[in-house]
């Protein structure tokens, strides 16, 4: 007898649980929203690579671009399936570029001039950012990173 009212009341309790918890969800959120909307940049986590991203408007979204230059000054941007591998060995490639890593971009250079027959004379890592607003994003000036010159033509075969 006791247990089929333990039943009855099992059902009905686990539910109070949950609406009261919701109730105090609701309680505490929604005003603290309305009154503190700076609070949300201030969150303890929001620095962590993983959430660190463009969130606000107002916030820029970077995106690196890597730009071949040739002898004859012509630039050539270099994409991610340009040099193989997906999007982060194209990212690897441009913070190489970035800290002047000359074996990773003699590397990766090789390879592209092998494929693309062309000769490059240096390399540009670029950052153009995107600035998000309301309900769109606006190009923002771009950024020159570095420019890391490729002066080992006496390495080189010439392409035919």
């Amino acid at each position: 007898m006791i247990r089929r009212q333990w039943k009855r009341l099992a059902i009905p309790a686990l539910s109070g649980v949950i609406a009261l918890i919701w109730l105090s969800q609701f309680t505490v959120s929604i005003p603290l929203h309305l009154i503190a909307r700076g609070l949300r940049r201030s969150w303890p986590i929001i620095d962590y690579p993983m959430y660190s991203g463009p969130h606000f408007e107002g916030d820029q979204i970077s995106r690196l671009a890597v730009v071949g230059i040739r002898d004859n000054a012509e630039e050539i941007d270099i994409l991610p399936e340009d040099i193989g591998g997906g999007y982060w060995h194209f990212k690897i490639f441009a913070t190489a570029v970035k800290h002047a890593d000359k074996e990773v971009i003699q590397d990766v250079v090789r390879m592209y001039e092998a494929r693309r027959n062309v000769r490059l004379a240096a390399i540009r890592v670029e950052n153009r950012p995107l600035l998000w607003k309301t309900k769109q994003v606006e190009a923002v000036p771009t950024e020159v990173l570095r420019t890391y010159p490729l002066n080992n033509t006496e390495e080189k075969s010439p392409i035919p």
